[in-house]
Formats: C-alpha cells, structure tokens, sequence
C-alpha cells in the first residue's frame, strides 16, 4: 500500500497496484504531472564556441578527453560512478589540475588552475554533494549565496549590507527559494531549497558556463521540476550549461547533445 502526504496532510492510502507514476506526482505535488522537462531551445552550430576541451588527461582519472559547449547549448554528461565525470568537471572549474590538455574558455587558454579565476572569468559550479562541497550549513543564506561575490558589494567604505540583501533577496525570488528570511540557518531548509541555494549563487555570478554535477539528487519531484526550470531559463538567455547525471531520463530530457565516459574515457557523443 502507499499513503501520500502533502503539507502536512494525509491525501490518501492506496494499494501499490492502483497507483501510477502519473498518479503518484499528482498526489504529492497537487497539480496534474504535465511535462517534467520544459522545452530545450535548439542550438545553432555556427553559435559562439563557450568552452572547448582538447585532449584532457589526469592520471588514474580520465585521459584524452576533447568537446566543445556552444552558447546557450546543454551538453549532457553521462556515465556510471567513477567514469570520471565529476574529476572531469572540477579540473574545468579549476579545483583540480590535469596532466596534460589544454582547456579554452570564450577563445581563451585558460593557463591557471584556480576556482577564484574561473569564477572570475565566467564559470560556476553547483557541485555533486550539496552538504560537503557546496554550503556552509551553519550560516545564513545571504552568507552562503554572496560569498564568492563579496568584492562587487566591496567600496572603499567597506561592505555594502544593504546592496547586498536587496541583491540576495532578489536572485532568491528568482530562484524560487522557498525560506523564512535570508539572515536563516541554511541548515534549516529543505534538501530542494538547499539545492536551490546553489542555483542562486551561481546564478548571481552571471555566468558563461553553469556546471552542474547531479543537480537534482536528493530533492523530491516538485524541486526536480523548479531545477529543470532554471536550468532551461539559463540557456534561453544564452548561458551553457555542462549536466552531470546519473538519472538517463533527465540526460535525455535536459540535455541538447550527450557525451558518454566510460572508464575515463569518451565513448559516444549522442545527438
């Protein structure tokens, strides 16, 4: 049997045999199930090159690896746990160093390895493991999403506070981040909003190219949607995206191209 919750509320129980996915969704979210994947724009080929990757190499991880993002393109990355895809991603953000290789971003050669310059120049990341690489549990939302930011509310002067709570505030409405006040615990909210808090400080940065290592693990199907939203509004005003995933449906349903590792090494690229 299946029982189903929502805002605090019994909706119904029923036997397992009587239920559907369809059904299920429904229950817990209290709208029909529509689409979960929103409409991908289609990429033009002649589209500005965002990043391009030749023949990276780190040892014992991934080896001769080389694609290209266009702008505004969703280029899925697929593969089992420990093909080498999340190393792959922190090596183009900077968090780690390859062997050989060499990585261009926006028509340049990127000759440091170094998150604070890849923020710099355009990138973000929402990291696979929200609660170990990507929140500071115990501080507040406006703490975590303006961290990497702090220079641009920065004067002479000092912080500028209120600059900086307006800016926060507003990239949360954006987001959908569901929250009791920015001063707040992130400690305190739910695994999607916690998931969204990520999304907000990317997306504050404005970046060029949006990593994002399984952006919906651990949320439930309502949040998964709001996620799959933000990452669609991302490409429509031209910003690429790289989408780690274990889930083959959302690959599928996010994603303009898909690259496929096995073993640390590229071994499809799907259209």
């Amino acid at each position: 049997r299946v029982s189903l919750l929502r805002n605090g509320k019994l909706i119904r129980t029923n036997f397992a045999k009587d239920e559907t996915k369809k059904s299920l969704i429904e229950g817990m979210t209290g709208k029909e199930e529509g689409n979960l994947f929103p409409q991908i724009k289609k990429i033009d080929k002649s589209s500005e090159t965002i990043l391009k990757v030749k023949n990276l190499t780190r040892r014992n991880e991934y080896q001769d690896i080389s694609f290209e993002i266009k702008k505004g393109e969703i280029v899925g990355l697929a593969g089992l746990v420990g093909s080498g895809r999340s190393e792959l991603a922190h090596t183009i953000f900077g968090d780690k160093k390859p062997d050989k290789g060499e990585i261009n971003f926006c028509g340049n050669k990127i000759s440091q390895s170094k998150v604070s310059h890849s923020i710099k120049i355009g990138m973000a990341i929402v990291p696979e493991s929200r609660r170990t690489q990507g929140l500071i549990l115990a501080r507040s939302l406006i703490e975590n999403i303006s961290l990497p930011y702090l220079k641009k509310f920065t004067s002479l002067s000092g912080l500028d506070k209120r600059k900086e709570r307006s800016e926060v505030a507003d990239i949360c409405d954006t987001t959908k981040v569901k929250h009791s006040g920015i001063d707040y615990e992130v400690q305190y909210l739910s695994g999607g909003n916690q998931q969204k808090i990520l999304f907000a400080r990317a997306a504050m940065g404005k970046p060029k190219l949006l990593i994002a290592d399984e952006p919906t693990r651990g949320v439930d199907i309502g949040a998964k949607k709001s996620i799959y939203e933000l990452i669609a509004k991302l490409s429509d005003v031209g910003e690429s995206v790289l989408l780690i995933s274990s889930e083959i449906e959302e690959i599928i349903g996010m994603s303009n191209r898909v690259l496929v590792m096995s073993r640390g090494k590229l071994s499809a690229e799907l259209i």
